[in-house]
Formats: C-alpha cells, structure tokens, sequence
C-alpha cells in the first residue's frame, strides 16, 4: 500500500522540477521545489526511513547542481550538530550501560522522600548544568536518561503523571533557566552575536547573569517546580536512599572519564 503514496509523490516532484518556470522564476527555484516536494513527502507518508529520504534530497541536491556541494553540506560544518549527535551517543552510551541510574541515586537519590523535594532537585540539577553545558540540547540529553532511570526506581511507571512530570521539569528548567545565562544556549549567543555587530555593544558574562539570573532564573526555579507539582501530581511509592549498588563496571568508568571530559570542554569552551 505504501506504494501508491510514493509513486503519487514521485510523481508531483517531478512535475514541479521539470515544470517550465513562470515569468521571473529560474529554473533552479523550481528544481529546487521538486527536491523539496519529494523530501517533505517522504517525511510526511514514511514512505522511506527518514535518514535515507534525507541522503537521497543530499545526492540529489549536489547530482541536479541546485546548489554548490558547500551550501549543500553546510550544516554539516556546524558545532551545533555535532553537539547534537554527540549528545546523542552519550545519552545511548549512559542509558545503555546503567550509569544513568547510578548518577541518578548518586545525584537525586536522597531526595526521594517525596515527589515535590525529587522535583525541585531536578531542577535544581538541570540549574546547574546550564553553567557547564552550553547547549539545551545537549543538557536535555544528559539528563533526561538520568531523570527517567531515577523515576523507574521510585515507582513512577513510565507514562504516569509523575513520571512526565519529572521528565518535563527537566526539559522545560533546561532551556527556560539557560535564557539566563548568556553562553548557555544558541539563543543567546545570536543575541550577543546581532547586540555587537549591528549596535556596538558587548554583553557581559557577569553583567547579564546578575540581570537576568536573580529575577528570571529564580522565579523560574520556582515556578518551574509549583506548576510541575500542580498539574502532574504523584507520590512517591519507594525512596531511593541508601539503595544499593554494585561496584562500577569498568564501561562505567571509562563513560564516567568522557563525561567528565566532555563536561571540562563544554565549560571551557576549547
């Protein structure tokens, strides 16, 4: 059945690229149409796995010359993609060799007495990552296994409230408490980068923290963990405190030496 999707979208891409330009449109705007009407057609039916639908626009793009290969790979020479995929493999990484939940009941683990003190803690942590991580993304993908380990192991099931709950305090903390610290997400640094280039002014690490952090960040904090424990109200069914725990593996030590790597770089910027 896929089938018929795909032809009708084979079908209508091609139409578009080998379509005669209207008056005042290049022949590269309406090739460039085509890929795209095949590209965002696959994404939408999954008539093809999204990373393949992905190569063949990339191949596609660079065969029919609608652009020079550097445009076309540009995104590849981004640092905010590669901060993505990295964050990626250590997600996976930390998830797949239980250092997630060890970091978790190191971390949150004593603050399991009940569900509004786990979620403050959350916040608080995702508070702090944001002065050593300057990306959202690569916070979020940091924590994220963290928060879902520690929330299994007190008994919030995955799906109930307590557990979205915990996971949205931890998304939502990591991005609207990065707005207050000025390299803590791309944001930011396009606000910077546009305030120096088009007006003249340079802003200042300390200067912005002191404005914005003590009302912004704060109040944030705060309201962050109230409307959390407002809307997702849940109970702790079993404390994580004092919970027992294997010696580390050595895959363990090896990841907990890249993070702490990864942690230094993205702090220091080198």
């Amino acid at each position: 059945m896929r089938s018929i999707p795909t032809t009708l979208i084979v079908l209508i891409a091609s139409a578009v690229f080998f379509a005669p330009p209207p008056a005042g449109v290049s022949t590269t705007v309406m090739h460039t149409a085509g890929l795209v009407v095949f590209a965002v057609g696959m994404w939408a039916t999954q008539s093809l796995p999204e990373h393949i639908t992905g190569l063949i626009f990339l191949l596609l793009a660079v065969l029919t010359e609608v652009a020079p290969p550097h445009v076309v790979f540009a995104g590849f020479t981004s640092g905010t993609l590669w901060l993505v995929l990295g964050g990626l493999f250590i997600a996976e990484a930390v998830r797949a060799t239980g250092l997630g939940e060890r970091f978790a009941l190191a971390l949150l683990g004593r603050f399991t007495g009940s569900y509004p003190l786990l979620v403050t803690a959350t916040v608080v942590v995702a508070t702090v990552l944001c002065f050593l991580m300057p990306a959202t993304l690569g916070r979020v993908l940091l924590l994220i296994p963290i928060i879902t380990a520690l929330a299994r192991h007190v008994g919030l099931a995955p799906g109930s409230a307590g557990y979205n709950g915990l996971t949205l305090a931890a998304i939502v903390a990591s991005f609207q408490i990065g707005t207050t610290i000025l390299p803590a997400n791309a944001p930011n640094l396009t606000l910077a980068g546009a305030a120096e280039a088009v007006h003249g002014i340079h802003l200042n690490y300390a200067a912005y923290l002191w404005a914005q952090f003590p009302v912004l960040g704060l109040a944030k904090m705060i309201l962050i963990v109230v409307v959390t424990c407002w809307l997702f109200p849940a109970r702790i069914e079993r404390s994580a405190t004092g919970a027992a725990r294997a010696a580390m593996s050595g895959k363990e030590v090896g990841l907990s030496i890249i993070l702490l790597l990864a942690l230094a770089l993205w702090a220091t910027g080198v």
